[in-house]
């Protein structure tokens, strides 16, 4: 597995004379519980321990019998909220006058622990530090996630004690009884919350510009906008979904899966961008790194519907098609959906199975698609990699039936070829393009329709060695081939790539 590297900035602050020990507010925020497997390590009460032992601020963990929490949460001050967002945590550490706010996550995932980490200020929208950390947390083959939990909050204390603690010296923290002054920093004072809400721009209005970005074509431009967004709330997974996909139509691919994969060590979002990152790789031709994220999430999760459709394309890319349809077999048992009815269609038509595609097809018709254009793209790349290698077959085949023609190997070879492209041309007849993939569409099929034209002549001049037959079957594959590269630079106009 690729481990995603860290990402460190530091703001530093300097204390006053004065001024009371800061406080900072320690929120864990948890993965989904499923199927009785709880995926989180424990991090939050360590956290807030270990930064009160260094007495460098006053940490308050969220939801805790803490002193200082009970006095917020009688106040009215502090919600009985288990989930807060980061604006409503904010609204909470400008009421009580907290001076920071720590998010930290912490995801069991194959005998390693993954944490992330995040420093808020009450007023600033993006976070002023971050940090993820991956590391083995097994002891003679049994993973210790207690000690996993207390070395994700240790390492976190150092790191902000050298980063935005540095400046900060321990004092005696207040009695128990006594109440805690915060410290307001003289050049950040405090925000008068009616005033600075909504702390975070608005999702929809930041998608919207991005879109109209790539409308004009400008993706880099997008991409630009999207880190910035990313950098200002990063656990929103709309924005890293569409970086991803960006990055894809630019030709990214690695950086890609690694935004992907670094997501998901620092998200609850784990499932989901493991899964983007492991068809990531697929795409990029590389099934092993796949693999290895797909071995990952099963180890954690056991199998799900979705480990078992991600795991098929990774058959299909490694060309195993058999493992591919019993995968998305297993998926469709697991949960029906629409992916891996059309992941089935796509397989079928690959081998010229027109009946199994028809079938295929008629039952994802029925079923409601979670992301068709991402599913489409998925088909479309895999029929592509099909066609690529017809072509390379009927070359074979051609050559075959030209010294041995009329042989019932030449005729089997041809009759094949004349099966599969029946198949793809008949999928590509029975799929209705999103509108921004019409062009390439259609050039698809125009190839498609050269390249069964190619091997239906293949076909004759195979059981009749008519070198007419051969030369004409010649020409349509050449005619054939050229549309490829057309398909590919379509493809990348269509994702805003020029």
């Amino acid at each position: 597995m690729r481990l995603a590297p860290v990402a460190l900035f530091a703001v530093f602050s300097v204390p006053v004379a004065g001024y009371a020990t800061p406080t900072v507010i320690v929120y864990q925020q948890l993965a989904a519980v499923e199927d009785d497997r709880d995926p989180n390590i424990a991090v939050q009460a360590s956290m807030a321990q270990q930064l009160n032992e260094a007495r460098k601020v006053r940490a308050v963990a969220w939801g805790s019998e803490d002193r200082l929490f009970q006095q917020w949460k009688a106040a009215g001050q502090a919600p009985n909220s288990k989930a807060p967002s980061i604006t409503e945590l904010q609204t909470v550490a400008r009421a009580v006058k907290a001076d920071y706010i720590l998010v930290v996550t912490g995801v069991k995932s194959e005998g390693a622990a993954n944490g992330g980490a995040m420093l808020y200020r009450p007023s600033g929208a993006r976070p002023v530090w971050t940090d993820t950390k991956q590391f083995k947390a097994q002891v003679d083959g049994v993973a210790d996630w207690q000690s996993a939990g207390m070395t994700l909050a240790n390492t976190w204390r150092i790191l902000l004690d050298q980063g935005p603690f540095k400046g900060l010296q321990a004092s005696a923290l207040p009695a128990d009884d006594a109440p805690v002054t915060p410290r307001h920093d003289p050049v950040q004072p405090p925000v008068d919350p009616k005033n600075n809400d909504p702390v975070l721009p608005d999702k929809t209005k930041v998608l919207t510009s991005i879109q109209a970005l790539m409308r004009q074509g400008l993706v880099t431009e997008a991409i630009v906008s999207l880190r910035r967004s990313i950098d200002t709330n990063p656990l929103e997974p709309e924005y890293r979904r569409l970086l991803v996909q960006l990055l894809l139509a630019r030709g990214l691919r690695a950086e890609a899966a690694d935004e992907a994969q670094r997501f998901a060590s620092l998200s609850v979002a784990n499932r989901e961008f493991l899964l983007l990152a492991a068809e990531v790789w697929v795409e990029l031709g590389d099934p092993s790194q796949a693999q290895s994220l797909l071995n990952d999430l099963r180890a954690r999760e056991g199998n799900t519907a979705l480990s078992q459709l991600a795991q098929a394309k990774v058959y299909l890319a490694l060309d195993d098609m058999v493992k591919a349809e019993a995968a998305f077999r297993e998926s469709i048992k697991l949960s029906p959906s629409f992916e891996a009815a059309m992941g089935l269609a796509t397989l079928a038509a690959m081998q010229g199975n027109e009946p199994q595609m028809s079938q295929s097809m008629a039952e994802a018709g029925g079923l409601k698609p979670r992301d068709y254009d991402n599913t489409y793209r998925w088909a479309m790349a895999a029929i592509d990699r099909r066609m690529v290698t017809v072509s390379d077959m009927a070359r074979d085949a051609l050559q075959h039936a030209t010294g041995r023609p009329r042989t019932p190997e030449a005729i089997a070879k041809a009759t094949k070829l004349q099966a599969i492209a029946k198949g793809l041309a008949g999928f590509m007849r029975g799929v209705q393009p999103p509108s921004a993939h019409q062009k390439s569409h259609d050039l698809r099929r125009l190839a498609q329709d050269l390249l069964m034209q190619a091997t239906s002549e293949l076909a004759n001049f195979a059981s009749s060695g008519d070198s007419d037959m051969g030369a004409e079957a010649t020409l349509s594959l050449g005619e054939a081939l050229q549309y490829f590269a057309r398909i590919r630079e379509a493809m990348d106009q269509e994702f805003g790539g020029k």
